[in-house]
């Protein structure tokens, strides 16, 4: 079978490999661009009403996480940050309690 995503030669480049992911945020992110089944990933831990933990499958040392959250796709507020000493599991806490009408979330990394 043929993979729909070709593979590049220049992993760091900011063209996403087919995974949805950029590659300078793979690459950051401690994730190999090349291979789409690595990436970092986010899942809600403890679901709430308002806002809850969300557990991320790897996190970097050094790296700093944001989880940000947007009612509308648009405009993004910054709710938490870690930066985590050894590599592993991380979580993020939401600790609103206001009552979303829709909220989405997303992680960004950055050098610390």
């Amino acid at each position: 079978t043929t993979s729909p995503c070709p593979r590049r030669a220049n992993a760091a480049a900011s063209r996403p490999v087919c995974d949805g992911q950029d590659n300078a945020f793979e690459v950051l992110a401690g994730n190999d661009p090349a291979d789409a089944n690595s990436c970092l990933w986010m899942e809600s831990a403890s679901p709430s009403p308002t806002g809850g933990v969300f557990r991320l499958n790897r996190v970097q040392p050094g790296v700093r996480y944001r989880l940000q959250s947007s009612a509308d796709l648009l405009a993004w507020d910054t709710v938490a940050e870690a930066t985590y000493e050894i590599e592993g599991p991380g979580a993020l806490y939401d600790p609103r309690t206001d009552p979303p009408w829709r909220r989405f979330y997303r992680v960004t990394v950055a050098d610390d």
